[in-house]
């Protein structure tokens, strides 16, 4: 094995995912970040945790659409239903 091969499968300390995960989590720096690491394959370990946290984001984009439809669809059903009572004042 040469010694690109041996970097290429060298492990991350636990440290270093933490690490990783909190740079991911940078505005704008830490995403492009994160797409190169996603994209480059001088480390394998390093690679995978950014492809899985991109997957990570992209579950809780989906899950907040999901949701936010749902809300929507929510308040306007409530909104339809206080338009529809009326008040009956009587003295």
């Amino acid at each position: 094995m040469s010694e690109n091969e041996n970097n290429q499968y060298r492990l991350l300390s636990p440290w270093a995912y933490v690490g990783y995960g909190i740079l991911f989590t940078l505005p704008v720096i830490g995403w492009i970040l994160a797409i190169v690491f996603a994209l480059n394959d001088d480390n394998l370990n390093r690679r995978n945790f950014a492809r899985g946290y991109w997957c990570g984001v992209l579950v809780a984009v989906i899950v907040a659409v999901i949701l936010s439809i749902v809300g929507m669809v929510m308040g306007v059903s409530i909104m339809d239903g206080f338009s529809s009572y009326q008040y009956n004042y009587r003295y």
